[in-house]
């Protein structure tokens, strides 16, 4: 049941281009991540609402996941 609803990933690796400040590449990720997503929702593929993109940063990663609360590094114990 799990494997059924389990969603499809993908991690892609952005470089800085020769003579890019850090600036202009977080300011070029933020731009292409909000045409993706408009580009996405603009679209008329099936599974459009399920299209997500996290962080598209070179300053910050973010990790997702699907924990039970017993499980959460911040739960506290009973």
């Amino acid at each position: 049941m799990a494997r059924a609803s389990q969603p499809y990933i993908q991690q892609i690796f952005v470089g800085r281009a020769k003579g890019m400040t850090e600036e202009q590449l977080e300011r070029r990720l933020y731009v292409v991540r909000k045409r993706a997503e408009s580009e996405v929702a603009a679209s008329d593929l099936a599974d459009k609402s399920f299209f997500y993109i996290p962080s598209l940063s070179a300053r910050t990663i973010v990790y997702k996941g699907l924990l039970l609360a017993p499980r959460s590094p911040t739960s506290t114990p009973s």
